[in-house]
């Protein structure tokens, strides 16, 4: 049996690398194959203590999966590759997030000499691929895993004015370009909603907006447990993702899974999951009124709308594990 230490910033059931490593923990806990987290998520206190940690249990193990991604999110990254090769473990690495193109550019050396240090570098989108390549780093395109667990398919006789995002209230998501979307195709549907589903430090700063604007209909929910997405995504019937760098989002394929149209910025690895007009709408960056098109179209167009909803399920179909699981038994091989 092959023991493989899951290191990574890990918070229960939420989305992102979080869900990427439940995935791994549950699917690989057989005869041939077994995973345990090393939650590498703490204070900065208890951080400088965890590689001594590391260390003192790696003998248990013989393969360490890291996960990381840009900023804070590399510390798994510096951990696992320094304690790997002091304890001689096969190290691989899969680096996740969009943002990598300018980490990469401000910490050049740095982030080729640990990224290289692993076995296998995997990455989930050819998107990330082709920067890495472009910087002279072997790697992997290795899909991320999407869960069937949480969605199921809605069929939609009508599709109704009813908008949701569900994305962290984070600058880089540019919830704001939802919000004034909104606020002006109120005008003209005005039994238009949207429903805000997530958390982060631009919370108050949009519901300022909001009270400020006194636009009516849009609910913030807060943060869901990723087992009750499917069931969030279902009181809806258009998907925005307003992002401004993305990689392969796991809510985008959620989104397909449960028969929503997705409208979504043409930035970062999107364009390599979304063909405009095929299975899904792709507006450019902060662009509010091609945002108001592609909401009206949908809404005055929903024939041809059927067909992009099938396509779009295909897509997700292509990355749930069944598809996949052949792939990640040789990445421990």
């Amino acid at each position: 049996m092959k023991k493989v230490l899951i290191i990574a910033n890990y918070t229960k059931l939420v989305g992102g690398i979080s869900g990427q490593v439940e995935i791994l923990l549950e699917k690989f806990n057989n005869k041939s194959v077994n995973t345990t987290l090393f939650n590498t998520k703490s204070s900065n206190i208890k951080r400088f203590f965890m590689p001594i940690k590391l260390y003192f249990i790696s003998k248990d193990f013989d393969i360490f999966h890291v996960h990381g991604c840009s900023g804070l999110g590399f510390f798994p990254i510096l951990i696992g590759v320094i304690i790997g090769k002091i304890s001689n473990k096969k190290i691989i690495i899969t680096y996740h997030g969009g943002g990598l193109e300018n980490f990469i550019n401000s910490y050049p050396k740095l982030i080729k000499y640990f990224l290289t240090q692993a076995n296998t570098l995997t990455v989930p989108s050819i998107y990330l691929f082709d920067i890495l390549k472009k910087n002279s780093i072997n790697a992997v395109h290795l899909p991320n895993v999407i869960r069937e667990d949480n969605v199921f398919f809605k069929e939609r006789e009508k599709i109704h004015p009813k908008l949701i995002v569900t994305r962290s209230l984070e600058k880089v998501y540019n919830i704001s370009l939802v919000i004034k979307a909104f606020e002006k195709i109120k005008k003209k549907f005005n039994e238009i909603t949207l429903l805000i589903v997530g958390d982060g430090p631009l919370k108050s700063d949009l519901q300022k907006y909001i009270a400020d604007n006194e636009i009516k209909d849009v609910v913030f929910t807060g943060r869901v447990k990723n087992s009750e997405i499917g069931t969030m995504l279902n009181k809806a019937d258009i998907y925005i993702n307003p992002t401004t760098a993305d990689n392969m989002p796991l809510s985008l394929f959620e989104a397909f899974a449960c028969g929503l149209p997705v409208i979504s910025t043409n930035v970062g690895g999107l364009p390599n999951f979304i063909t405009n007009n095929e299975n899904g709408f792709l507006i450019n960056s902060n662009d509010v009124n091609s945002l108001i098109d592609k909401i009206e179209y949908i809404l005055l167009n929903q024939e041809n709308i059927r067909i992009i909803i099938s396509n779009a399920y295909l897509t997700f179909e292509m990355y749930t594990w069944v598809n996949l699981k052949r792939d990640y038994y040789q990445l421990y091989n």
